[in-house]
């Protein structure tokens, strides 16, 4: 979950920096996590 206050964009594009492979989640999504 992400505050209000911030903006996802810029969360996503901060997280993208270390992680490249990053989405930002929204209430509801559903993932698939593969091993």
């Amino acid at each position: 979950h992400i505050s209000r206050r911030y903006r996802g964009k810029d969360v996503l594009a901060e997280a993208q920096t270390v992680f490249e492979n990053t989405v930002v989640a929204r209430d509801f999504d559903t993932f698939v996590i593969k091993r």
